[in-house]
């Protein structure tokens, strides 16, 4: 006589335990570097940015002898997006979702930098000593620091240059 397995046998309790058991494992691994990767392309957008920003303030001093004095964007013939926006210290102001873009600063330090928004954690900027150099800086106030994967992309900049 044949045995008739039964149709409606499903997965046991181990099974299934083990299968979202190695999806949590996979999981817990690829969101760090998920996180890190979506960090990065945000980075790298504002280094290219900056780096734009302090040509065209490299060929302003060229042609005028001196970094833009405060007459804005047009000067610079340079379209960098976002919504204009104002600061004290800043003539030039442009804010994206990720980070608000100046330059000429009135205490003659950066041409040009970002600062990582919505909340101040790091910034990139290119001083006018070394205009072939792109810095990243991070600081603040309690509950304002650059988390762990920002610091360490910050810091791999300074070092080498790139991300």
């Amino acid at each position: 006589m044949k045995k008739i397995k039964n149709a409606n046998q499903g997965f046991t309790l181990l099974e299934l335990l083990v299968v979202v058991l190695i999806i949590g494992i996979l999981a817990a691994i690829a969101l760090p570097q998920y996180k890190k990767a979506v960090e990065r392309s945000k980075m790298a957008e504002a280094v290219t940015i900056v780096k734009t920003i302090a040509q065209a303030q490299q060929r302003y001093y060229l042609l005028h002898n001196e970094y833009l004095d405060c007459t804005g964007l047009d000067a610079l013939d340079i379209n960098l997006g976002g919504t204009d926006c104002t600061y004290s210290y800043s003539c030039i102001c442009k804010e994206t979702s990720n980070f608000i873009y100046m330059s000429n600063f009135a205490t003659g330090g950066a041409i040009a930098l970002a600062q990582r928004t919505p909340i101040y954690k790091y910034h990139i900027s290119v001083l006018q000593n070394n205009p072939n150099r792109i810095r990243c800086s991070y600081a603040g106030t309690s509950g304002y620091q650059p988390n762990q994967i920002q610091k360490e992309l910050c810091d791999k900049l300074n070092e080498t240059g790139s991300l």
